[in-house]
């Protein structure tokens, strides 16, 4: 990276403009230039390095990072700071330069624990180490025949009579190709197990990715109705197809946990937590307009904002960062002063674990960005080293100890 492309992104960082892929390019130069070193940066300097590579880029000079002293001192790193700064105007290069340090020390630190050498997208194995999930999914047909889709595919295609995967590769299942096309719908079900997620593409043309263990329902075509109903326990991100004569209707489904919700859209882009182990629905929009059925009167949700209810129907609506809710369909999980037994709810549904305390440690909170493509032990060290919970891992079986 030469030094203008290093002081445009470093600029953008500063002025909270940078893009998740410009942080990453940013996080990954400077472990890069750390690398060549042999000896990564302690974290004592890292501050005064940044500084100095900032000062280098504005002089136009020759940019190295050195190695520093062998004598590490223990640190701690606060997730925290990476998401501030992804939203915040920091007042001077040095605030600014502090953040990317405290960024980059995890990214080292993380990537030093497993392999200092690894090339990069290679997986490093552990003893007792659980992969992260993976795609898969079911479609149950009315008759409760179960269609088994492909874990090597993304997303299912669901048209009039037939199925295909998003790639364009047909589904043949005789339960489901009748060779002539019917008008009347039959109610299909679509299933994520613990450690699965899958994208659907309902017969309007509506996108629904799935969040692991979640399940939809929704007819296999929707033809002369004047609402387009579907069906929803657990997690999933829509991204509906416009028809302003036949609004798009996604019901939750209610347990003794967890209300029924019913929100009411004509085409936008929004995400819906209905998971029973939350006790609440959550429902965040990023794009258009929602309205939800709050004991008869519909509640108008403005894009980045959140909508929360329980069972007792007691709602809150509040401004978040809408990109949040929505970073698992990029394999992230973005984590602000969630506590601990928040974070391991999420992922025991991803990794399929099971999960038990030993001491008082579920309400302590934590702050950062994981990565849902790695091995459970590298992000449950990523918690652990916040200092704010400690792991056991026994075959699927995760220990939380403070």
């Amino acid at each position: 990276m030469d030094n203008n492309t290093l002081k445009d992104l470093l600029i953008k960082y500063e002025q909270g403009t940078a893009t998740p892929e410009e942080h990453v390019l940013l996080e990954s130069w400077y472990l890069a230039e750390a690398r060549k070193t042999g000896t990564p940066v302690s974290a004592e300097h890292l501050s005064e390095a940044n500084a100095e590579i900032w000062q280098a880029i504005l002089n136009n000079t020759n940019i190295s990072v050195s190695p520093q002293s062998s004598n590490k001192k223990t640190v701690r790193l606060w997730p925290r700071m990476a998401v501030a700064a992804s939203r915040s105007k920091f007042g001077t290069s040095l605030v600014a330069a502090a953040a990317v340090a405290a960024i980059v020390f995890g990214v080292w630190f993380f990537n030093s624990r497993y392999d200092m050498n690894a090339e990069p997208g290679t997986e490093v194995a552990k003893v007792n180490d659980i992969a992260p999930g993976k795609n898969g999914a079911t479609i149950t047909l009315a008759n409760g025949k179960v269609i088994q889709l492909s874990d090597a595919k993304s997303g299912v295609v669901v048209g009039d009579d037939r199925l295909a995967y998003n790639d364009g590769s047909a589904i043949r299942h005789p339960e489901f190709i009748s060779g002539s096309r019917t008008s009347e719908a039959s109610m299909l079900t679509a299933t994520t197990a613990k450690g699965q997620t899958y994208q659907f593409t309902l017969p309007d043309g509506t996108k629904v990715w799935l969040n692991a263990g979640s399940k939809l329902e929704f007819p296999s075509k929707f033809g002369n109705v004047k609402q387009r109903i579907v069906r929803l326990s657990g997690e999933g991100y829509f991204e509906v197809a416009k028809n302003k004569k036949m609004p798009f209707i996604v019901k939750t489904i209610g347990s003794s946990k967890i209300p029924e919700q019913e929100i009411t859209v004509l085409g936008t882009h929004f995400n819906v937590n209905a998971y029973e182990d939350e006790g609440e629905v959550k429902t965040t929009l990023l794009e258009g307009s929602v309205a939800l059925d709050y004991g008869g009167t519909d509640l108008l949700l403005k894009p980045g904002q959140q909508a929360r209810t329980d069972i007792e129907n007691e709602i809150i609506i509040k401004k978040v960062e809408a990109e949040e809710a929505v970073a698992w369909i990029d394999n992230k999980y973005i984590f602000e002063e969630e506590t601990i037994e928040s974070i391991m709810r999420t992922l025991s549904r991803w990794y399929d674990v099971e999960v038990v305390y030993e001491g008082n440690v579920k309400h302590k909170k934590f702050s950062g960005i994981l990565v849902r493509k790695e091995y459970i032990a590298k992000i449950l060290d990523q918690i652990a080293f916040t200092e704010a919970a400690h792991f056991k891992i026994e075959g699927r079986r995760i220990t939380v100890m403070p």
